[in-house]
C-alpha cells in the first residue's frame, strides 16, 4: 500500500512544487537563431545540463506547448519518479542512460524522433562527470540526422545541493534566462575528431 501511494501522489506532488515554484520564477527566452519561429520543422536533439533540468518540463509546457518532447532518463529509482513527474506535463520518458540500458534508450529516442517527436537528453546525465559530454547524444544526432539544440538555463538565484551535479534549483521570484543555442549537425560519416569538435562546441554553448 505504501508503495501505490507514493507511485500514485510522488509524482503529482513533485509536478505541483515545480508548478508552484515555475509560477514564482520570472522567465526570459533568449532566441537569437528564431528557433520558435520554425514551423513545420523537422525534430531535433535538445541538450542541456543536467543540473539545470528541474524546471524544463514547466518551461516547456508554459511557452512552448507546441514542443513535444521525449526525455532520456534513467532507470533507476529517482528515475522512475521522474519519468511519472515529467508523464504529468504530458512528456514522454525513454528509460536508459549512458552507463544502464543506454542502447535501448537511444532505440527509443530513435523511435520517438521518427514519430515527430523531439528528443531531449542531458548528455552529462545520470551519474557524470559533471559537464562533460558523453557520447550518446552525438551518436544519435549522426544516426538519425537531427540536429542537436543545446540549451543553457541560468537561474539568478539558486540552491546548489551537495550531489554530483550540484543540482539547482531556483529561489521563488528568481529570474530564469532560457537560452536557444546554434543547431550543431553531425554528419553521418563523421570521425572520431568530428566528434570532438562536436562535443566541445556543445559544452561551450550549454556553458561550462
Amino acid at each position: 500500500m505504501k508503495r501505490w501511494l507514493e507511485r500514485r501522489f510522488a509524482p503529482k506532488l513533485g509536478a505541483a512544487l515545480i508548478r508552484l515554484l515555475g509560477g514564482t520564477v520570472r522567465l526570459h527566452v533568449h532566441d537569437p537563431y528564431h528557433f520558435q519561429e520554425k514551423l513545420n520543422r523537422d525534430p531535433v536533439l535538445f541538450a542541456f545540463w543536467h543540473d539545470s533540468l528541474f524546471l524544463l518540463p514547466y518551461i516547456q509546457r508554459q511557452l512552448f506547448p507546441h514542443f513535444r518532447l521525449a526525455a532520456m532518463i534513467s532507470r533507476s529509482k529517482d528515475g522512475n519518479l521522474i519519468s511519472n513527474i515529467i508523464h504529468e506535463f504530458g512528456m514522454y520518458a525513454a528509460r536508459g542512460s549512458s552507463s544502464k540500458r543506454g542502447s535501448a534508450a537511444l532505440l527509443a529516442l530513435m523511435h520517438w524522433l521518427e514519430e515527430g517527436i523531439d528528443a531531449a537528453i542531458t548528455p552529462d546525465g545520470p551519474r557524470g562527470p559533471r559537464h562533460q559530454i558523453q557520447p550518446g547524444v552525438l551518436h544519435l544526432a549522426r544516426k538519425s540526422g537531427h540536429s542537436i539544440i543545446p540549451l543553457r538555463i541560468e537561474y539568478s538565484h539558486k540552491i546548489q545541493l551537495r550531489s554530483w551535479d550540484r543540482f539547482q534549483i531556483p529561489w521563488p521570484f528568481a529570474r530564469c534566462d532560457f537560452h536557444f543555442g546554434a543547431p550543431i549537425t553531425i554528419a553521418s560519416n563523421a570521425n572520431d575528431d568530428d566528434l570532438n569538435r562536436a562535443a566541445s562546441e556543445l559544452a561551450d554553448a550549454m556553458g561550462r
